[in-house]
């Protein structure tokens, strides 16, 4: 053998250890884990990866940084009186999934935020019906409070310098600063008036009044003038009504039976589940009740997903919302419940510096075959602070829900609302029935200015007492929607309400099913007079009317003075010359 061959071989040799020694060293392959996590049976010094070693705490899970692929699985029947937060991303193949498991007859888990202990809370009989939690240091304000099972808001009282004897209960008291600062009235006691308002009232604005009176609504030609927000058991005047006092650190209950029988509980954290700067991550089977600003959170995320989730009972402060989606992108809220919110249902909202390229967005999520109900605000909202935002919020989907009783506190709100927003989302497939009341009037739909472009279809529209589509921006398209006998007859409301603000409406409102009951209109088109009229599109649509003579209504101002009935509704104006009357 040669020493050219020899030295080869030496070194072949010695590449093949080399190689042998690099496989042994490499790192195997990370392969996804299931963690189990256990209130009862669990512990945070356990490993925590099978049902027989489980964590326990929520800040447990909070605290672990998961990678794709992993499962956290919360174990059916029981509840966290805690938060949880989750900062980790999965990938498209390989999500992050959080979930349930145990004994399928079992509630799903839970996240609640209200009391308990070591937290109870020993209530202290005043006098009569009242009661007080006396001085709670470690407590903050709460939210909202459970009475009898019900979710009930804060009293709020405000003092005026004098109030008119003829201002009533279920009169709205008004700030007017860009959006409506509603407070709705209870009761009063001299110059306190008390009431129900998830806004915080502005003392140095002035409080306007819109009232019913002889079966119209009526704005008063003068102010109550400021208002200053007090403390004062004389706004207790039933069951479940409450307030709390920051000086004291006091919580004050009138009830007729005592608080324990009352089964009486009050909410103690913020957010109950947070997702923050992740994505690829799944929720699924998980219920979230008892928190003062919001159930579920999705803050600068990717392709969340949560499916039969049942969000409940969340609070009035902060962003006071049952699911929240705040600048995320291709996620989804599908097949879930939300319910007993003290402020909105479900929203998507942005805030952040305008533009197309701002991190600031919420694009392409969808919000689909949810039931949303009981809510003091808009079932579902979308909706930035400011008209320069509105690209912020584009190309959502909001698709075959149902929403029943939103704005149940709110005044002029809807089933769906939009604020603000841009172009490309769509509203289809949705059943909206029973919004407001006769005092705070809610439409179906409503979209408050924004660029426009919104495409509603395929709707149906039932009961709510404003208008069944309510329009103040240009633009959209209304097609193939069931819009029936929605706007109470004290206000000049329609089924289809054209209200433009900042410029005039150009939709397209075509092969509509549209029905007006007694003392109800069909539609109500007005002209802002600063702005040129656009041309908007009414045709073929079905239309019906218990009274059909004044139904119809085109104004060249902000208010209807000439109703008219069908013939003169296409002849003076041309529109719906293809549609029908029955």
């Amino acid at each position: 053998m040669n020493l050219s061959k020899k030295r080869f071989e030496i070194f072949f040799s010695t590449l093949l250890v080399w190689f042998a020694v690099c496989l042994v060293l490499l790192p195997e392959p990370v392969t996804a884990q299931t963690y189990f996590v256990d209130a009862v049976r669990g512990n945070d010094s356990f490993p925590g990866t099978s049902p027989e070693s489980p964590w326990k705490s929520l800040r447990r899970v909070s605290t672990f940084r998961f990678l794709p692929g992993d499962q956290i699985l919360l174990r059916r029947g029981q509840i966290w009186h805690e938060q949880l937060s989750l900062m980790s991303s999965g990938t498209k193949e390989q999500p992050i999934v959080v979930a349930d498991f145990g004994d399928a007859e079992n509630a799903p888990p839970r996240i609640d935020g209200t009391l308990s202990s070591p937290f109870n809370v020993n209530w202290i009989k005043i006098a009569g019906n009242l009661y007080t939690t006396g001085q709670v240091h470690w407590l903050n304000e709460p939210g909202l409070l459970f009475y009898k099972g019900r979710v009930v808001p804060p009293v709020t009282t405000l003092r005026f310098n004098s109030v008119p004897a003829s201002l009533a209960p279920g009169a709205v008291l008004l700030q007017l600063d860009g959006i409506y600062r509603n407070f709705w009235m209870t009761s009063k006691n001299g110059s306190l008036v008390s009431g129900i308002s998830f806004f915080k009232i502005d003392p140095e604005k002035q409080v306007y009044v819109r009232q019913i009176e002889n079966g119209r609504e009526r704005q008063w030609p003068y102010t109550l003038g400021k208002a200053q927000t007090v403390k004062d058991m004389s706004s207790l005047v039933k069951p479940g009504d409450w307030y709390w006092n920051p000086d004291e650190k006091a919580v004050y209950l009138y009830s007729d039976v005592p608080p324990a029988a009352a089964h009486v509980k009050l909410s103690r954290l913020g957010y109950g589940l947070r997702i923050f700067n992740a994505s690829f991550v799944n929720i699924r089977n998980i219920a979230v009740s008892g928190f003062n600003e919001m159930g579920i959170m999705v803050c600068r995320c990717n392709n969340v997903v949560l499916q039969n989730v049942h969000v409940s009972g969340i609070g009035s402060e902060g962003h006071k919302s049952g699911v929240l989606f705040f600048n995320a992108n291709d996620c989804s809220l599908i097949d879930s419940t939300v319910e007993s919110i003290l402020g909105s249902g479900v929203v998507i909202y942005s805030f952040g510096p305008p533009g197309p390229d701002s991190w600031a967005r919420s694009w392409n999520n969808t919000i689909r075959g949810n039931y949303v109900h009981d809510t003091a605000s808009a079932g579902i909202g979308l909706w930035t602070d400011f008209p320069k935002q509105n690209i912020l919020v584009q190309n959502n989907k909001i698709i075959g829900n149902t929403i029943e009783n939103a704005n149940t506190y709110a005044y002029d709100g809807a089933g769906i609302y939009a604020l603000f927003v841009g172009q490309g989302n769509i509203i289809r497939d949705n059943t909206i029935r029973a919004c407001g009341s006769n005092q705070l009037r809610s439409a179906g739909i409503m979209l408050d200015t924004g660029t426009g472009s919104t495409l509603m279809e395929k709707n149906t529209i039932e009961g709510n007492s404003n208008g069944g589509i309510v329009v103040t921006g240009p633009g959209h398209t209304i097609q193939f929607n069931t819009i029936i006998n929605n706007g109470a007859p004290v206000w000049d409301s329609a089924q289809i309400v054209l209200f433009p603000v900042r410029a005039n409406a150009s939709c397209t409102i075509i092969h509509n099913s549209i029905e007006a009951g007694p003392g109800q209109k069909l539609i109500l088109k007005t002209k802002n007079p600063q702005f040129s009229e656009l041309p908007s599109t009414l045709d073929y649509n079905a239309y019906r009317a218990a009274d059909p003579d004044n139904v119809f209504c085109w104004s060249d101002n902000w208010s209807c003075s000439q109703w008219v009935d069908f013939y003169n509704w296409k002849n003076m104006y041309g529109f719906d010359i293809h549609s029908s009357m029955n």
